[in-house]
C-alpha cells in the first residue's frame, strides 16, 4: 500500500509540475488578456488535481477472496481448484518474486515515512504558528470606539450582501489591515488615522476576501504545499497565487468604483 501511495504521489507531483509550468508560461502570454480573477481561480484546477490524485486500494480478506475465486460462476477456478505440481511451482516462483522485490518494498516504506514525518512537522508548524499568533494578537485588539467608522462598516456589510458575522477591531502592533479566523472572523485595522474614503476602500478590500472565501482557498493551497513539500514548484505556485489573490481582490473592489486612482493611491500608501 505504501508503494502504491508513493508512486501515486510522485506521479501527481510530476503532472502538477507540468501544469504549474504551463500556467506560468501562459500567464506571460495568453492569460494576460483575461481578468485577474480568472488568473487567480485557474490555479484551483491544479490544486484540486494535486490533492485528490489517489486511488485508495481496497483489500479483501483472504477467506472472502477465496470464496469469490471459487464461486460456482467461476467454472475455470473450480476445474483448476485442485493442487497440482504446476501450481506448486507457481507458488514457489511467486515466493521468489516477493523475496526479490522485498528490498524495493523497504525502499518505498522508508520514503513513505520520511514524507509522512516532514508533512506532519510542516502541518504542525503552521497550526501552532497560527494558534500562537492568535493568542498574542488577542491582547492587542479592542472594539472600535468611533461610531462613524462602525457606521461605514455596517453599510459596507449591507452593500456587499455579507450576512455572516465579521467583527471589526482595532489592533496595536500591525501596520496593514488583515482578516483572521474562519468561524470567529475579525477584520483588524491598525491604529492609524484614515479619512472616510480611505477607510471605506480598505474595509471593502478585506471584506471581499471573506465574500470570495479566500480563506478556504488558502487552506487548500497550504495543504498542497504540505503534501508536496519536496516539490520546489509548489512554493512558486504558492507565491503566485498569493499575489493573484490580492490583485483579483483589488480588481473586484474597483469593478463598480469610479475612484480607481484614489484607491490605488491608498494601496500604495498601505504597502
Amino acid at each position: 500500500m505504501m508503494e502504491i501511495f508513493i508512486k501515486n504521489l510522485l506521479y501527481a507531483s510530476i503532472v502538477g509540475s507540468i501544469e504549474i509550468m504551463s500556467i506560468i508560461v501562459l500567464k506571460t502570454t495568453l492569460l494576460k488578456r483575461y481578468t485577474c480573477a480568472f488568473n487567480y481561480y485557474i490555479w484551483l484546477a491544479v490544486i484540486f488535481k494535486m490533492i485528490t490524485p489517489f486511488k485508495i486500494p481496497i483489500y479483501i480478506p483472504e477467506k472472502i477472496s477465496y470464496i469469490f475465486q471459487h464461486s460456482p460462476n467461476n467454472v475455470k477456478t473450480i476445474i483448476e481448484s485442485g493442487i497440482s505440481l504446476s501450481e506448486s511451482m507457481k507458488i514457489k516462483n511467486n515466493a521468489n518474486i516477493i523475496t526479490a522485490n522485498y528490498p524495493i518494498e523497504n525502499y518505498f516504506i522508508i520514503l513513505f515515512y520520511i514524507w509522512l514525518i516532514v508533512s506532519i512537522i510542516l502541518l504542525s508548524y503552521h497550526i501552532i504558528s497560527y494558534i500562537i499568533f492568535n493568542n498574542k494578537i488577542k491582547h492587542f485588539i479592542y472594539d472600535v470606539p468611533d461610531s462613524e467608522i462602525r457606521n461605514i462598516y455596517s453599510k459596507l456589510l449591507v452593500e456587499m450582501n455579507i450576512k455572516r458575522k465579521i467583527s471589526l477591531k482595532l489592533c496595536w502592533g500591525i501596520s496593514t489591515p488583515l482578516g483572521i479566523g474562519i468561524f470567529n472572523s475579525h477584520i483588524l485595522i491598525p491604529c492609524v488615522s484614515y479619512d472616510n474614503q480611505e477607510l471605506k476602500y480598505i474595509l471593502k478590500h478585506e471584506l471581499m476576501h471573506y465574500k470570495r472565501h479566500d480563506m478556504i482557498y488558502k487552506i487548500l493551497l497550504l495543504i498542497t504545499v504540505t503534501v508536496y513539500w519536496f516539490n520546489p514548484l509548489v512554493y512558486i505556485m504558492y507565491k503566485i497565487v498569493s499575489n493573484d489573490c490580492e490583485l483579483s481582490c483589488d480588481e473586484a473592489v474597483l469593478k463598480k468604483s469610479n475612484m480607481k486612482e484614489n484607491y490605488m493611491h491608498q494601496l500604495l500608501l498601505i504597502l
